[in-house]
């Protein structure tokens, strides 16, 4: 696959043409082909599957689950509430191409996760909202379970959008084996952060825009617990999802984050 230099100054400029076309297809076309199939590959080994998960009161949660071969570590994903489990569609596939067993949940009454009783997509009213909010921390601990079920790894860490923020702390509670936290625009009151600068062993990833809410408890982690926080802010005011679509680079910092930190504690 090597061209002389003698071969092209004795051939005509036509031929000189053919010959390096010649060459040009036969060594990147099967480097092509090879990173075509790396990239299928991947995609394939982190294809997602809707999954059920019952509650303990019968309930069913709505999932996805990305998982290889089930001995990787696991990570739960809890979206915002004004979303469902879609807007982790992108980076549970990238995660679980990293290497780590994810699900992630539609949180009762928002999503697939609704029934005749919990559906906030049709009702609304603060009472609707705090009936099923009260049912969120056992519906993450069933997810959580269920999550343990799937493979062999240890549940390493969570990450929770806004309100599923709270959630992910309320879990860290019960688990101390939750050890990589991730509060993605979470608006944390002072009794949460108190919590959290009083926990030892874990890291936190914080993300949040200036204009967001949740940048006060953010700067107040990152400051306080600066050894074990890592703080990703970002200009303007967009909360949880829309900072994925508008900074290409956030998945990937995410997703390293959870390489980087979860490579910190083995």
């Amino acid at each position: 696959m090597f061209l002389q230099v003698e071969d092209l100054m004795e051939a005509t400029p036509y031929q000189a043409d053919d010959m390096i076309l010649s060459l040009m297809i036969k060594t990147t076309l099967p480097l092509a082909i090879a990173l075509c199939l790396t990239s299928t590959t991947s995609a394939l080994l982190a294809e997602a599957r809707a999954v059920e998960i019952s509650s303990p009161d019968g309930f069913e949660l709505a999932g996805t689950l990305w998982q290889e071969d089930g001995s990787e570590p696991g990570l739960l994903l809890l979206h915002q509430c004004n979303l469902d489990r879609s807007m982790y569609d992108d980076l549970g596939t990238d995660l679980a191409i990293a290497g780590f067993r994810v699900l992630a949940i539609d949180l009762r009454g928002l999503g697939a996760s609704t029934d005749a009783s919990y559906d906030l997509t049709r009702s609304s009213t603060e009472e609707d909202w705090s009936r099923a909010k009260a049912k969120f921390p056992e519906d993450v601990e069933a997810a959580y379970r269920f999550l343990g079920e799937q493979g062999e790894g240890t549940i390493v860490g969570a990450l929770g959008a806004s309100c599923g923020g709270n959630e992910v702390l309320t879990l860290a509670k019960t688990h101390s084996e939750l050890r990589l936290l991730g509060f993605f625009s979470t608006k944390l009151s002072p009794v949460e952060i108190r919590d959290l600068l009083q926990t030892s062993g874990r890291l936190k990833l914080l993300i949040t825009s200036k204009g967001d809410s949740a940048v006060q408890a953010a700067g107040t982690l990152a400051y306080r617990a600066r050894s074990t926080s890592t703080l990703l802010l970002y200009e303007g005011s967009s909360h949880g999802y829309p900072l994925l679509e508008e900074n290409p680079d956030l998945a990937t910092k995410i997703v390293h984050w959870y390489q980087g930190s979860l490579d910190g504690l083995q």
